[in-house]
């Protein structure tokens, strides 16, 4: 996780790995860093119908982006580093 954590930062700038999440999934002020997440994976992914778990949805977000497969951080780490 620590990984994953230090792209986050890296393709972030933080302050913190939430912050960063938080503005690179576009936060809004009543949702959470999850649902954020999620709804920014849902306008990534390229299939019509919307994905309700993020794990999911990373799954099919890196498959059409063919960012790799695997385990979920292996996935996150995948799209992290290519930022």
């Amino acid at each position: 996780m620590t990984q994953i954590n230090d792209e986050v930062l890296r393709v972030t700038g933080g302050p913190t790995v939430q912050d960063g999440q938080a503005v690179h999934f576009s936060k809004t002020a009543t949702e959470s860093i999850q649902d954020a997440e999620l709804r920014w994976l849902n306008e990534q992914i390229l299939s019509p119908d919307e994905v309700f778990t993020i794990a999911d949805a990373w799954f099919v977000f890196a498959e059409e982006q063919l960012i790799g497969g695997g385990h979920i951080n292996d996935i996150q780490l995948g799209y992290w580093r290519s930022k």
